[in-house]
């Protein structure tokens, strides 16, 4: 009996050391390593970037929008798509910006189809047409069609204009002078930098015109290469110093340019390559600083005259039997030409029909 108490003790001692050593273990450590969910991370998000420049100096009223679309597409996207414009000049030939879009030197510019009459003899017919549409009434026929049109007829280049990109601004300066412009005579034989279709029409009435780049402007003026030059409206010009461009006179009119866009390009494989989520942003984007560059510029308008006032410059309109007649000889020109070229002959058939239609309803465009 005393064998058996001593062996059940025997037992109750290696018990009790069991549960002691148990106890006394080391803990081990907690894995470092997160739970397989069977969820793969995320991919990294891809940021797209492309390079830009404006036809313009850095000091352009359109060159600051132009920047400004670039900030808020990216800030748009959430940082998907990075923009960076450089200035004219900086990166090819200023005014050859679409050529460097359409050899993929650059992804996208603020230029203008005017500036490329040798590829689209309509081209300054949807910047600035000489007696045509107003600023709104231009932009709402891009809108509902023109931009439709200037893509079916830009097709066989590597470049496109996103729906209702650009900058549409206000009538322009009729012209900034060195001599007075009084009357229909005074045209005659008058040296004047101007631009597409309008330096063509003024040419029928007896100017001789060139065509200048804007950052050669003020230097041609202040030689006399030019006797008056066009260029934009006034708070754009201001901008632009050219109110100091040995030109005393500036004299205001909408016949020659009713109003001025400035085009938004975009090398065409780069666009295809974007997600059609990015492609809507981009668009919507676009509508909306358009209109606010137009805004923008209009409400400053009567304020950069009055700063040319100041300057001692004559500001006055100019001579209404000058503008009656720019108005006639444009339609001859535009016919003329449409009999010509088919591109013209769809552009001008599709303005005047919208013109017609708005025009027919609102007293006032």
């Amino acid at each position: 009996m005393r064998h058996i108490k001593s062996w059940w003790s025997a037992v109750g001692v290696l018990v009790v050391l069991s549960l002691v050593t148990v106890g006394c273990a080391p803990t081990q450590p907690a894995s470092s390593e997160p739970a397989d969910s069977g969820t793969p991370a995320a991919a990294e998000q891809e940021v797209i970037k492309w390079t830009g420049q404006s036809c313009i100096s850095d000091v352009a009223p359109m060159h600051a929008a132009l920047q400004n679309l670039c900030v808020t597409i990216n800030d748009a996207t959430d940082g998907r798509i990075e923009m960076k414009v450089e200035s004219a000049g900086a990166i090819c030939t200023a005014l050859k910006e679409f050529d460097a879009i359409d050899q993929g030197t650059l992804d996208f510019a603020g230029s203008s189809t005017s500036f490329n009459m040798d590829k689209f003899p309509w081209g300054s017919m949807v910047v600035q047409r000489v007696g045509g549409m107003s600023a709104i009434e231009n932009y709402c026929w891009k809108l509902v069609e023109g931009d439709e049109l200037c893509s079916d007829l830009m097709s066989d280049y590597n470049v496109v204009m996103p729906h209702g990109s650009g900058f549409v601004g206000p009538p322009e300066v009729f012209f900034h002078s060195s001599v007075k412009i009084e009357s229909l005579a005074d045209l005659k034989g008058l040296k004047a930098r101007c631009s597409g279709d309008c330096g063509a029409v003024l040419d029928r009435l007896g100017a001789s015109t060139v065509m200048i780049p804007p950052g050669e402007i003020f230097e041609s003026m202040q030689r006399g290469i030019v006797d008056c030059f066009e260029m934009s409206c006034a708070t754009f010009n201001l901008a632009m110093g050219l109110h100091e461009a040995n030109a005393p006179y500036v004299y205001i009119g909408p016949s020659r340019a009713p109003h001025e866009t400035w085009h938004f390009f975009v090398n065409k494989d780069k666009w295809n390559a974007l997600p059609d989520d990015l492609k809507q942003i981009v668009t919507d984007v676009c509508i909306s600083e358009n209109i606010q560059y137009y805004a923008d510029l209009c409400a400053q308008e009567a304020a950069s005259f009055q700063v040319m006032r100041d300057y001692g410059l004559t500001v006055e309109k100019i001579n209404p039997e000058i503008e009656a007649a720019i108005i006639v000889e444009a339609e001859k020109y535009f016919a003329e030409k449409a009999a010509r070229d088919a591109g013209t002959a769809a552009i001008r058939a599709s303005q005047d029909a919208f013109q017609e239609s708005f025009r027919s309803v609102f007293d006032r465009p």
